[in-house]
């Protein structure tokens, strides 16, 4: 079963024990349902390995196969040593003009 919850900042006066604690933050029930909820939604381990359409995301199934990773990659990986290249010939073309 999932539960709405929020993270309010614990203060001085609020004790260890009084629920748990994430980066000085406590974890308080809401009031809200799950599909109104502005907070965190908690799950259980059986709900959330029971949620079909996380377990079925995969690369295949959005439709991109290696192929295109590695044409993105080469196309990003050219971009930036193009540039790089650019950059050096510039710098080498400014010291040739300084010690004219």
């Amino acid at each position: 079963m999932a539960i709405c919850v929020d993270l309010t900042n614990l203060t001085a006066d609020v004790g260890l024990d009084s629920g748990p604690v994430i980066g000085g933050q406590g974890i308080t029930l809401s009031a809200q349902t799950v599909q109104d909820c502005t907070g965190y939604v908690l799950f259980t381990a059986q709900d959330y390995n029971s949620i079909e359409a996380l377990s079925s995301v995969t690369l295949a199934s959005i439709g991109i196969d290696p192929i295109q990773i590695a044409y993105v990659f080469s196309w990003g990986m050219g971009a930036v040593l193009s540039m790089w290249a650019l950059g050096y010939a510039t710098g080498v073309a400014v010291q040739l003009i300084k010690k004219i």
